[in-house]
């Protein structure tokens, strides 16, 4: 398998080119998203009672599982601290945590639910997770990994507008 440093080079901050360069890693990224999704088409894990929209100030969440309390709740994009993915295997869902200002447990968005991938490619268009790290993340498969890295401060990192 493939680590990250050898699928992906770092770019330097301060490069006269660099806005080009992240439009780039984004048109890339969702290019390659488009072509490897076929092979990481999970089966249905029947999450179509967890529905996710987002909003130019919040994203919402209207949670309805069978045969439990349905419930509803929203984070505004200005909380947001920290983003995770999990990458998992083929038969189970990857899934987004979002830690956030308004409360200490984050919240676990399945990438299966209903506008989980909308909300996610939205997440890197805004630089909560930089595209050049989703796609190191890709290269390897599967694991864990957060937006600011662990040990850094949350928010200390600089957003995409």
């Amino acid at each position: 398998m493939r680590t990250g440093a050898a699928c992906m080079t770092a770019i330097p901050d301060q490069h006269p080119y660099l806005p080009d360069v992240k439009h780039s890693l984004s048109s890339m990224f969702h290019f390659i998203q488009a072509l490897l999704a076929p092979f990481r088409a999970k089966p249905s894990n029947d999450l179509d009672w967890f529905h996710v929209t987002f909003d130019d100030t919040h994203i919402h969440l209207d949670v309805r599982p069978p045969k439990r309390d349905p419930w509803k709740d929203r984070v505004a994009w200005s909380d947001i601290d920290r983003v995770g993915l999990e990458l998992t295997d083929l038969w189970l869902s990857d899934d987004l945590y979002i830690f956030a200002s308004d409360r200490p447990e984050s919240r676990l968005i399945p990438m299966e639910a209903d506008g989980g991938q909308e909300l996610w490619f939205e997440i890197m268009d805004r630089g909560l997770f930089p595209h050049a790290k989703a796609l190191d993340a890709m290269c390897q498969a599967q694991g864990l990994f957060f937006w600011p890295e662990p040990g850094s401060e949350p928010k200390a990192q600089s957003r995409l507008n």
